[in-house]
């Protein structure tokens, strides 16, 4: 889950408000001094998005905005789009590899097509839903925190 840190003020608290607002699954953690994000899943945040909901942001405002999360996000990677639209996405680092018959691979591409997803969307998408549909939230909120600060590494599944 990517997280990052950004300084406490009142530009950056009406920023979070809007970033809560963007992204599903935002959590929002407010010290004395500091703003602390964590996203499930990623975020899309356009200067445009702020301008709607009446917070004025210089490009300078902005790019610096772009530094101070790029400079203390963890287990995710943050892009500047178009120099307009900051995009943050969680790190996928591991690896699980599923044989299939050409029959069944065939059939996950179609799917994926029929949905608009690249096949690697698709099968990530659709095995998150079966996992959610085995666990409880709380349950994979444990897991999640034990996975926390485990190392990658590849998964093999026959």
């Amino acid at each position: 889950m990517p997280s990052f840190i950004l300084p406490r003020n009142g530009k950056n608290l009406k920023i979070v408000e809007t970033m809560k607002s963007c992204a599903s699954d935002c959590e929002v953690k407010i010290a004395k001094d500091a703003i602390a994000v964590v996203l499930k899943y990623g975020l899309s945040l356009s200067a445009f998005d702020l301008t709607l909901r009446g917070i004025e942001i210089t490009e300078s405002e902005w790019r610096m905005l772009f530094r101070q999360i790029k400079r203390t996000i963890k287990d995710g990677k943050v892009r500047l789009l178009n120099k307009s639209t900051i995009s943050i996405s969680p790190l996928k680092t591991d690896l699980l590899i599923v044989r299939l018959s050409p029959l069944e691979k065939r059939m996950v591409a179609e799917a994926a097509r029929l949905q608009g997803k690249k096949v690697a969307s698709f099968v990530r998408d659709a095995l998150m839903d079966a996992v959610g549909a085995v666990f409880d939230q709380e349950t994979l909120k444990k897991m999640a925190e034990k996975v926390q600060g485990s190392t990658s590494g590849k998964g093999y599944v026959t």
